[in-house]
């Protein structure tokens, strides 16, 4: 049996694994790969889809709570702050530290390496509501 090496994007990693994964229908006009943070369909998270998922395809996105992520999917002249909220600008497909216009706020920052990842944990989401709605 031959080795297949994974793809590793944006040095992802989970500190807790409890995975929560939703199904979404990938609506934002381009593919997105695996373990790429995404807001579709209202729901912030990261894709589970070993391929990705294609422009109009559905796959799972794992939206859990219950853990710390540390990513390099982030705007890299911001300066976060622990305890602070961190925002997603879906446009720019990074995390930042503003609310400006086009950003939601998705979790809260609980470790820094300015410049080049956070870490933060994701707010509670109810999948029942229109919109992201922190709980």
């Amino acid at each position: 049996m031959a080795m297949v090496d994974a793809k590793v994007n944006y040095n992802f990693h989970e500190s807790e694994v409890d995975m929560n994964q939703v199904k979404v229908t990938n609506d934002l006009g381009y593919a997105v790969e695996h373990l790429e943070l995404v807001l579709i369909a209202t729901m912030f998270g990261q894709v589970t889809e070993i391929d990705g998922i294609a422009i109009g395809a559905d796959g799972m996105i794992d939206l859990n709570p219950n853990r710390k992520i540390s990513t390099t999917q982030i705007d890299t002249g911001d300066t976060f702050v622990i305890g602070a909220p961190v925002y997603f600008h879906v446009a720019h497909k990074v995390l930042e530290v503003t609310s400006a216009s086009g950003n939601v706020a998705v979790g809260i920052c609980t470790a820094i390496n300015n410049g080049v990842s956070v870490e933060f944990m994701p707010f509670v989401q109810r999948t029942d509501v229109t919109g992201l709605v922190v709980t």
